[in-house]
């Protein structure tokens, strides 16, 4: 049995009803930095942090007492102090043994630094991206959001952290996420997880503003979180807004189609000279616009440009019939 605790990779340590500790394993010395010597002998307390430190004897009395367990058999994370005075993450997992009129406690624990510089080092990244970052837990709860998301949404990091994700979303998506949220846990099917896709964002003054959101899941232990990486597409959004301005007032016609001739756009003098609404044009083939002549040819023009890549007219004006 002996050679077993001293052989665990995880630190272990034995202490009487008093908290003096009996025993403590290689793997205990190594984390705490003691020797065995130094560590046999001396009160637990010595491997806390002053904040359980100063009140570990009265855990220790009222359950001597009392017989109330509140730790015993359950695993919970708290701080160890090394020699050095230095504190590290650990988990601890306690369990009691009775000899004969002897009570022992027994306690192991796995030491977190790793995985706390880890998070640590995540956070830094998250908090120095550029691009606003929110996570959530399966009901839709905010549980970290990165400075950037604060800057783009207008609200300091307390006054989203707890809150619903909805928060951020205007009524038309914020009525529905709940739904979405559960629907997912509940089947499985993935709609919108791993694809990103442009939506509105709401800030907290209420304005609307365009966004792309990348969604994706991660699941720690039993919880499942959602992280959201967006990108403001404010500026993209103005732009935009600008030179469709422009085009509008452009008195010009002006028409843009897609590979397959189908009109995307069209400005006012267009409209105004070929003698449509915009709403007759957009979504129509360009044909449209073209006599016999030209409209029966067209879509191979088109087909065998996008095939080849060889320009014919493109950059090059010329003179054509349109079609009222």
């Amino acid at each position: 049995m002996m050679s077993i605790l001293t052989s665990a990779v995880d630190p272990i340590v034995q202490i009487t009803k008093d908290g003096i500790i009996q025993l403590v394993n290689a793997a205990c010395c190594k984390v705490f930095m003691y020797l065995e010597n130094e560590l046999v002998g001396q009160n637990v307390k010595i491997l806390m942090p002053a904040e359980h430190a100063n009140y570990h004897d009265s855990y220790l009395n009222n359950y001597i007492t009392t017989g109330v367990k509140k730790v015993l058999g359950v695993g919970r994370k708290l701080r160890g102090r090394r020699s050095d005075g230095s504190t590290f993450s650990l988990y601890l997992t306690l369990s009691e043994a009775k000899i004969d009129q002897d009570i022992f406690f027994t306690g192991i624990l796995r030491d977190l630094s790793a995985e706390e510089q880890e998070n640590e080092r995540m956070l830094a990244i998250l908090t120095s991206a550029v691009d606003p970052i929110v996570q959530i837990n399966e009901r839709g709860i905010i549980q970290l959001v990165n400075p950037a998301c604060c800057n783009v949404f207008q609200y300091q990091d307390s006054g989203l952290v707890g809150q619903n994700v909805k928060i951020l979303m205007p009524a038309e998506h914020a009525n529905v996420h709940d739904s979405y949220l559960k629907n997912y846990l509940t089947t499985g099917v993935k709609k919108v997880l791993g694809i990103g896709r442009k939506l509105r964002g709401r800030r907290k003054d209420g304005t609307m503003f365009a966004l792309y959101l990348t969604l994706s899941e991660a699941k720690i232990d039993s919880r499942t979180l959602f992280t959201g990486i967006m990108r403001d597409l404010s500026a993209e959004e103005q732009e935009q807004e600008r030179m469709m301005s422009i085009l509008s007032s452009a008195v010009d016609p002006i028409v843009q189609i897609n590979e397959k001739g189908i009109i995307q756009m069209v400005n006012n003098a267009c409209c105004q000279v070929f003698k449509y609404q915009d709403v007759d044009l957009v979504g129509q083939n360009v044909k449209i616009l073209m006599p016999e002549e030209h409209a029966s040819q067209h879509d191979s023009y088109l087909e065998n440009y996008v095939t080849t890549g060889i320009k014919k007219v493109l950059g090059v004006g010329r003179k054509l019939r349109g079609r009222k």
